[in-house]
Formats: structure tokens, C-alpha cells, sequence
């Protein structure tokens, strides 16, 4: 997740954006191998909070 996050977070700066977008996202876990492997729906709810969670603190604190 964190790795995603940080490709996420830096496809949105090179593109001059102030914000992280779903297409972000999306274009970042496709480029990391390891979104690739099958998830429990457990986990990957799990994570996906998480990240949710990370967003939010970091749009609170002002970096986004």
C-alpha cells in the first residue's frame, strides 16, 4: 500500500496536480508487481482504508 501510495502521490505532482485522483491510483498499482498477485477481499478492504485513512491525514495536514 505504501508503495502505491508514494507512486500515487508522485504521478499527481509530475502532472502539476494538487491533488490525488483515482486515476492515480489506478495507474500506480498497475505499475507495481505486487498489486498484481490475487488478494483476500479482506486484506485488500483493509488496505484500501488504510490508504483512505493516509489520504486523509495528509490532505489534513496541508501536503495535497
Amino acid at each position: 500500500m505504501n508503495v502505491i501510495a508514494a507512486k500515487s502521490m508522485m504521478l499527481a505532482y509530475g502532472r502539476g496536480e494538487s491533488r490525488v485522483k483515482r486515476q492515480h491510483v489506478i495507474a500506480a498499482a498497475r505499475d507495481t508487481l505486487a498489486a498484481r498477485k490475487p488478494v483476500r477481499p479482506g486484506v485488500l478492504i483493509g488496505g484500501l482504508a488504510m490508504l483512505g485513512l493516509a489520504a486523509a491525514a495528509v490532505a489534513g495536514m496541508g501536503w495535497l
